[in-house]
């Protein structure tokens, strides 16, 4: 980052001409937000924790209320207790906050069962795991339940007395007739931090972290059924399973605690043999560069492998080669641990719990497969729409497809619990409540906001392309502010602002940034501060401080002439007060 500074300086006039403005939009758009999905139903659960587990596939988002209290109408509750956690998995279609599905099983048979203890959904299929490890009455194992989606459709349960309940509809694996939902066991009762699940159009892989046993099953069509093809169990305190992510015929699978003294946690890349019907591990990565539990989180998709720890804020990048091993990682040091990881393509999106940055976005360069961060989630955004006012943290199950993301939230409204459906192509931790500048990162392609001024025979012109300010410049004329684009913002009081955004340019070139008092209506263009900034070929991010007076009717511009001809693209401008 440079940043040189200027004297304070005069605005003369503009002589404005109708032909001079290139672009000019209406007003600021303020923050845009994405969507926050409230847990359907009665919401007089205590702490349900809606989407503390949560997963995506294409339009489709699963998230399960695990400690969902769900009683039967006349009987009285198990055990005096009023608290039930029978859990409940609800399936969601695009933005609709209304449920496509609920997967639920009521009543005092069901008494601590925490249906959805981790949840996971493909184009085909949708599973999720119970604990059941607290009903005193109950022998039932704990278990994996699939349902399928034939003909396009969801299975469904019925509704018994009022409620749904899908206990009439299960299956065990292989028996017949084959009924909407589907039940695998595992061996033991487990509670809802001993097991996990992940699924494919073709394959289901369940974990037992209690006992660290792995199994992978293929759908076999033939027989209708979920058929076992590996089986691996690993002394206890390994954990196997911790993190579970499928690609086509890769499964990764992590192992966060003890692998072998000294190591710090591994995980396993495996690869199937079509022929042999075999699942064989072709490569193995080591956490010794972390503190610990290596493997907490990860996901895989398109040949990028992501991986963080559990006692460390690492993230680790790997590419899988063509012999299905791994690359040498790129490892980043972040400022947090980070709890949860989704890989959709060259895009991660990596939770931090860390409200001002809750969720980081990373690209991949394709070019020299380095990752890079320029933006995040500022989970503030979501204070206004929180009954409780916090931030949205950052600290749940996240999962991407395409531009979609889903962020789980469980202690939404008091851990009733949600999740927010936001779009990758707009995020930006530009967007903050403090921030003055409404359309700081030039949302839906759109200009909204800003005004672009070509002055005294200037020449240039902007798109808002991409989501970022892209300016071309024909002829720079002689002054800076003779090519400009600016922002009405209002100082709300005497004091220090900072401002801050991205920028990178066609090559090496300078434009000047300043924050001064709006002339239009009294010929007064004071200047309460300004920089000229350098930039290059590459993102970099700026920050510069300006002392100003209140002021309603100030304006935040970029001024790019007087430099040459190289073009500059910014993104992310942000103006907020400096608290002392």
């Amino acid at each position: 980052m440079k940043i040189d500074g200027l004297n304070k300086y005069f605005f003369k006039k503009a002589v404005l001409k109708a032909a001079a403005i290139v672009a000019l939009a209406s007003s600021a758009t303020g923050v845009i937000a994405g969507t926050v999905v409230v847990k359907p139903g009665a919401q007089n659960t205590f702490a349900p924790e809606f989407a503390r587990a949560l997963a995506r596939s294409n339009t489709y988002t699963v998230a399960a209320a695990l400690q969902e209290t769900i009683t039967i109408p006349g009987e009285a509750p198990f055990l005096g207790s009023s608290i039930g956690s029978q859990g409940a998995v609800y399936l969601f279609n695009g933005t609709s906050t209304t449920a496509e599905r609920i997967y639920q099983f009521p009543g005092n048979s069901y008494f601590m069962f925490k249906a959805g203890a981790q949840v996971a959904i493909s184009d085909k299929w949708l599973s999720f795991t119970s604990a059941n490890v607290s009903n005193p009455n109950s022998t039932d194992k704990s278990a994996t339940f699939i349902v399928g989606k034939p003909n396009g459709v969801w299975g469904q349960c019925p509704t018994v007395n009022g409620v749904i309940d899908c206990t009439s509809v299960v299956s065990l694996n292989g028996a017949s007739p084959v009924l909407p939902i589907i039940k695998i066991p595992f061996t033991d009762r487990l509670s809802e931090n001993d097991t996990n699940v992940a699924i494919s159009d073709n394959y289901l892989v369940t974990a037992d972290l209690k006992n660290s046993i792995l199994t992978f099953y293929r759908y076999d069509t033939a027989t209708v059924k979920w058929v076992q093809e590996f089986y691996i169990d690993e002394p206890d305190d390994r954990r196997t399973g911790t993190a579970i992510a499928i690609d086509g015929d890769r499964i990764a699978v992590s192992s966060p605690y003890t692998f072998g003294a000294p190591s710090k946690g591994s995980v396993r890349l495996f690869k199937r043999n079509s022929v042999t019907q075999t699942w064989v591990a072709t490569a193995n990565a080591y956490g010794q560069f972390t503190d610990g539990q290596f493997g907490k989180a990860l996901d895989l998709h398109s040949n990028n492998l992501v991986v963080s720890a559990g006692s460390s804020a690492h993230l680790a990048f790997y590419r899988v080669t063509s012999n299905d091993t791994l690359s040498t990682p790129q490892i980043v040091t972040t400022s947090t641990v980070i709890p949860s990881v989704a890989v959709y393509g060259d895009v991660i999106a990596a939770g931090t719990a860390e409200p001002n940055k809750a969720v980081q976005i990373y690209t991949r360069n394709t070019s020299n497969n380095i990752w890079s961060s320029l933006n995040a989630l500022n989970g503030t955004i979501y204070t206004s729409t929180n009954p409780a006012g916090s931030a949205y943290p950052g600290a749940d199950e996240v999962d991407l497809f395409g531009d979609n993301l889903s962020l789980g939230w469980r202690n939404y409204k008091s851990n009733v619990g949600g999740f927010i459906n936001e779009k990758v192509s707009l995020i930006d931790s530009c967007k903050n409540p403090k921030n003055l500048v409404g359309n700081c990162a030039f949302d839906n392609n759109s200009g909204a906001g800003w005004l672009f001024l070509n002055n005294q025979g200037a020449s240039g012109s902007v798109s808002y392309s991409g989501n970022q300010l892209k300016v071309t410049i024909n002829n720079p004329g002689s002054i800076h502010w003779h090519i400009q684009s600016r922002t009405a913002v209002s100082l709300p009081a005497a004091q220090t602002y900072n401002v801050q955004f991205r920028a990178k340019s066609d090559g090496f070139r300078q434009f000047t940034v300043n924050l001064g008092h709006n002339g239009n209506q009294d010929n007064n263009w004071l200047s309460y501060g300004s920089s000229l900034v350098s930039t290059n070929t590459e993102w970099a991010q700026y920050s510069v401080n300006f002392t100003a007076p209140a002021d309603v009717n100030a304006y935040l511009d970029l001024n790019f002439g007087n430099q040459g001809t190289l073009g500059v693209t910014v993104d992310g401008v942000s103006l907020t007060p400096v608290t002392p």
